[in-house]
């Protein structure tokens, strides 16, 4: 299982980025949430202000960032 230890401010990059990369591959969170093998409330958490170093890390491989 990988890590990826984000500070606040990369936190928020990190998510603009993955909702931009999101939007261009047409991905939903429940698309996503299937993806990483996280569940969906899981996912909608951490797009919504709850960092979680491994969520991150399986977002990070699943859309390329």
């Amino acid at each position: 299982m990988y890590e990826l230890i984000l500070k606040q401010d990369e936190y928020e990059k990190f998510i603009k980025k993955a909702r931009c990369k999101m939007t261009r591959l047409e991905v939903s969170y429940k698309k996503l949430a299937e993806m990483t093998g996280y569940s969906l409330p899981s996912i909608y958490g951490f797009f919504h202000g709850k960092n979680s170093r491994f969520i991150a890390a399986a977002v990070a491989r699943e859309l390329k960032i």
